[in-house]
């Protein structure tokens, strides 16, 4: 380690706290034995569901009409998928870690936010048959536990965007009980993979995604879990101006659009609403208007 990189290392030591540095050494220690057996950690986490399966029919995702139009069918069907303003076609079937791509593009490629798309699609037999053919693809050659594809921030976001198109591409179909079945394996890795190391954003995407398959499973232990760290966080991220104390207009767009699914959700669930985060989300609102552009952009 040259002195720079040391330098660094202390410097960042000082910003945190200490739970956090004892989270690192939990995860990266279940990582470590993850890793080692698989197979049995997977059997042992998925999470069968309570009930009735799916996400209430009333609800709809800020994403779902965000990035329905953002990816090409075809190109996806041919396996070619571009992120960060980078395309790489990666073949059929697809290879799913490229070695010449970045861990960033290969985290956007495990997202699967590209099945927005799909689920929009209007010929839904080609989508479905599309996002079969992916879905099998990526089971194949992934292995639970193993970056970057079971990394725990790519995890939330694919466990948010199946479990919300699970409707449109994969119910009544032949995947329905292997998808059903990876959806508790997502709950169950989560549950034990919460970012608290890192926190912010990724805490809350990793919160979001909780509840959604709370929701998904008819599991309100998942739900209650998701919503006691999410009133910690709330009054640790949203400052006393509304703004996110990341201070990065983007990610303040992401975290309350974030807060803004999870009420949305909670009320279509039959959920009691929670007053403080609704509170943040009017405050966060207020916020982003004082900072827009004039012409209505995010610095």
């Amino acid at each position: 380690t040259s002195p720079a990189s040391l330098f660094r290392l202390i410097r960042t030591l000082g910003h945190l706290e200490p739970q956090q540095a004892l989270h690192r050494a939990r995860l990266q220690a279940q990582r470590k034995l993850v890793g080692a057996r698989p197979r049995s950690f997977a059997e042992r986490w998925t999470m069968e569901p309570r009930g009735p399966v799916g996400v209430p029919s009333d609800f709809r995702a800020i994403d779902a009409t965000i990035l329905a139009d953002r990816w090409d069918v075809g190109e996806i069907e041919a396996g070619s998928f571009g992120f960060l303003d980078e395309r790489r076609d990666l073949g059929n079937p697809v290879r799913w870690d490229p070695d010449d791509a970045t861990q960033l593009w290969l985290f956007h490629l495990h997202y699967w936010e590209w099945a927005w798309s799909l689920a929009a699609h209007p010929d839904q037999d080609r989508a479905r048959s599309t996002f079969a053919s992916q879905w099998r693809s990526w089971s194949d050659q992934t292995t639970f536990g193993r970056w970057n594809a079971w990394a725990p921030y790519p995890v939330s976001l694919r466990a948010w965007v199946l479990l919300n198109t699970f409707d449109r591409l994969v119910a009544g179909g032949d995947l329905e009980d292997s998808m059903v079945a990876a959806l508790g394996l997502h709950a169950g890795f989560l549950q034990r993979h919460i970012e608290l190391d890192i926190g912010g954003n990724h805490v809350i995407k990793n919160l979001k995604a909780l509840v959604g398959l709370g929701a998904f499973l008819h599991d309100d232990d998942l739900i209650d879990l998701g919503l006691e760290h999410l009133d910690r966080e709330v009054e640790k991220q949203v400052l006393a101006d509304g703004g996110h104390f990341e201070l990065s207009p983007s990610y303040h767009c992401q975290v309350l659009a974030d807060f803004v699914d999870i009420s949305n959700l909670l009320r279509s669930s039959g959920h009691e609403p929670v007053p403080a985060l609704d509170d943040a989300v009017h405050r966060m609102r207020c916020w982003l208007g004082s900072m827009r552009t004039p012409e209505g952009g995010v610095p």
